[in-house]
């Protein structure tokens, strides 16, 4: 983030701002405060003004932030942040905003990939207009719940009525079935899932691959790679993409990015992972494949990317194979 530091003989572009209200004082605090920053005073042109000044020592990268950088590499994401935060009433207070800033990025950097990522229209109509009329306010601390008014245009060329409609604001995610070509294997991880217990599911302990989010400032494959260390202990190798798809489009934002993982899966591997700081408690399982696809046909696999992967392995393991 940028911040000021005091340099003798050097210039920090900006605005200074006259007659704040107390209102606006307190919004600015909100914003600042819970970062480790506190209120100082320069003085400019003989005028005293307030500064915020970071409080932990050596935090500065020691270059000279650059807005066109910034907006180049930052500012798309840093706007669509900014929007989320806009739309909360009352406001997030200074410490919900620190909590839940590493899951609004996230969020707010899914908005960007997705308006860089628009594929083919082959089959499906061209895009037409839709815009949100009107916006009811956000809830929810890690997921976003959200509704809103919108108009579409029909495909008899019409623009319909105001619609309302309510969406889960999830994130982009990525997740990757570990595969050993050699031994002919996949690796699967269970943990306790809130969709299926919330469902009143007999079992909510779901099999799945292995899966995270897409955090801001990385790309889903990194990310793949990131999160097959922590849930499994694994370095993967070569990443096969599988397909790239909304799991449930008619209410939910989230987006997966699909991979093969190949990597080797001896049999003296881990068989507990996850990290404690994200209170995740995962259980491993090394599988044959031919067993694995067992399990979808007996229904103890009711994960449906993990069904979709499992699918997509057994029709292309000739071609993976190659890469043993």
């Amino acid at each position: 983030m940028p911040m000021l530091v005091p340099a003798v003989g050097e210039l920090a572009k900006g605005v200074l701002w006259r007659g704040l209200s107390e209102a606006q004082m307190e919004r600015l605090d909100a914003y600042e405060l819970p970062w480790d920053y506190s209120r100082g005073s320069v003085v400019i042109d003989e005028i005293e003004a307030g500064v915020y000044f970071a409080d932990l020592p050596n935090v500065s990268s020691g270059e000279l932030w650059s807005l066109e950088t910034w907006e180049r590499e930052d500012g798309d994401a840093s706007r669509m942040a900014a929007k989320e935060i806009a739309l909360h009433s009352p406001p997030l207070s200074g410490e919900a905003l620190r909590q839940q800033w590493k899951p609004l990025r996230a969020r707010a950097a899914a908005h960007v990939r997705a308006g860089r990522e628009t594929g083919p229209n082959e089959v499906r109509r061209a895009a037409g207009h839709s815009a949100i009329v009107k916006s009811r306010v956000l809830s929810g601390d890690f997921y976003k719940f959200r509704g809103v008014d919108l108009e579409r245009e029909t495909f008899d060329g019409l623009l319909s009525e105001p619609i309302a409609r309510e969406t889960t604001v999830g994130f982009d995610a990525a997740l990757v079935l570990p595969y050993d070509p050699v031994r002919d294997r996949v690796l699967l991880t269970e943990q306790f899932r809130t969709g299926p217990f919330f469902r009143k599911d007999g079992n909510p302990w779901m099999l799945e691959p292995v899966a995270g989010i897409v955090d801001d400032y990385e790309t889903p494959e990194d990310a793949a790679r990131r999160e097959a260390v922590e849930e499994a202990g694994l370095t993967i190798g070569e990443l096969l993409p599988v397909a790239n798809a909304y799991p449930t489009p008619g209410n939910c934002t989230e987006f997966f990015y699909c991979y093969i993982g190949i990597c080797d899966l001896p049999d003296d591997l881990p068989r507990l992972g996850g990290l404690d700081t994200e209170a995740e408690d995962i259980r491993l399982h090394l599988l044959d494949r031919e067993r694995a696809l067992g399990l979808v046909d007996s229904g103890e696999i009711t994960v449906l990317p993990l069904i979709m992967m499992l699918y997509w392995l057994d029709r292309n393991r000739s071609e993976i194979a190659a890469l043993a």
